[in-house]
């Protein structure tokens, strides 16, 4: 006899974020094909979106933008290393950034689960992850920084 493999629903809680200073498209209003953008920034195997998000920087002479997409990811042991965002927070930076200079992920992990929220952040218009990262430099470039780590920072599970 061969083993049976059971499956159950697995149920996301409701969670919550401050997105004042972000753009957020719902699924519902995205095409059903998965705009070339979204393709480079989360690759064509991301869990369902459930959010993308967007922000413009406006320096003295250059425009740059953020863009964000949050996605359904299922955590297993295989998942890369992360470091928190905050002490008590619930977002955790990955350290896995596969050489991209423009790309910064976050995992969210749902309470008693092995579900999370994938968070990630794509930079364009010269700048880098780095710029989303701790440390930012200090010449102007932190703005995309702060707006990213405050977002993550907002995250809540709904009670």
């Amino acid at each position: 006899m061969q083993g049976v493999r059971l499956h159950t629903d697995a149920v996301l809680p409701a969670f919550e974020l401050d997105c004042r200073d972000w753009i957020v498209v719902r699924p519902e209003d995205i095409d059903a094909r998965r705009p070339k953008n979204l393709e480079l920034l989360v690759g064509e195997d991301a869990g369902p979106t459930l959010a993308v998000l967007s922000t413009a920087i406006i320096d003295d002479d250059r425009l740059s933008s953020v863009t964000g997409v949050l996605s359904l990811a299922m955590l297993d042991a295989m998942s890369p290393p992360a470091v928190p965002v905050e002490p008590d927070g619930v977002a955790e930076e990955l350290l896995d950034l596969e050489g991209d200079r423009r790309l910064t992920r976050f995992v969210l992990r749902a309470p008693d689960s092995d579900l999370a929220v994938l968070a990630e952040f794509r930079v364009d218009g010269g700048r880098t992850a780095e710029d989303l990262g701790r440390g930012a430099p200090a010449d102007g470039t932190g703005e995309a920084a702060q707006r990213v780590q405050a977002l993550m920072r907002s995250f809540r599970w709904a009670a």
